[in-house]
């Protein structure tokens, strides 16, 4: 974002890891007074004010605490917070378009799937934000697999046979999964016919171990018909 010289903006929703890689001063509610960010909105060595939140820039804005007509335009980040008509950013954009009808304002969004998440979002931020223009850039993922694509890691695998005591821990992994559905089958009824035609002693570790086992379990334990079990017991 180039700026002109003698150039004064608002970035909101300036997080707090930006504040300290920049070593900048960010204007918060519980830091300073009322009286205190008057006078940093007055000063004229401040070209560039920082917010923490949006919600900031639009009190100082209705209190007059900030005088929006000083203002060239503002900066808001995490855009995608502007596809909400209640949001505070739809606010302050409202509060700064009316008071500086000159103004320009500018939306900068690092999180892609928030932008296109839901219906027509990206439309909806781009109208919010009275822009004409949506500039991409890539996302360092794709330029990451890009990278990799081109040389590609040379892997190798090495299947290892399990040793007597692997064997064994296996086995009694398997033998407590088997008496653990065993003991849910008796205690819970079952729900659906599938589950219910099977025998007690057909829960064997191909049950057990198989893609049904998530499902054996989610069927079995039925937490109202458990405790109704357990207070009858």
């Amino acid at each position: 974002l180039a700026l002109k010289k003698n150039m004064s903006i608002a970035v909101l929703n300036v997080s707090k890891e930006i504040e300290i890689q920049l070593s900048i001063r960010c204007v918060r509610g519980e830091t300073y007074s009322k009286e205190q960010r008057k006078k940093i909105y007055s000063t004229k060595k401040e070209k560039i004010f920082f917010f923490a939140s949006s919600r900031m820039f639009a009190i100082d804005a209705l209190e007059n605490t900030l005088d929006l007509s000083t203002l060239d335009g503002i900066v808001i980040l995490d855009a995608h917070r502007c596809a909400s008509e209640s949001s505070t950013e739809n606010l302050a954009i409202q509060i700064f378009r009316d008071r500086q009808p000159n103004g320009w304002v500018k939306g900068f969004c690092e999180d892609a799937d928030a932008c296109v998440r839901g219906f027509n979002k990206l439309t909806k931020i781009v109208r919010t934000l009275g822009s004409t223009r949506v500039m991409l850039w890539p996302r360092f993922e794709a330029q990451v697999n890009q990278y990799l694509n081109k040389r590609p890691a040379q892997s190798e695998i090495i299947l290892a046979e399990p040793t007597i005591l692997m064997r064994s821990a296996q086995v009694a992994c398997i033998q407590a999964m088997i008496a653990a559905s065993m003991e849910l089958k008796r205690v819970t009824a079952v729900r659906t016919q599938s589950f219910h035609s099977i025998p007690s002693e057909r829960v064997d570790n191909q049950i057990v171990c198989g893609c049904d086992s998530d499902d054996i379990g989610k069927y079995y334990e039925d937490p109202l018909e458990r405790s109704e079990n357990i207070l009858n017991a």
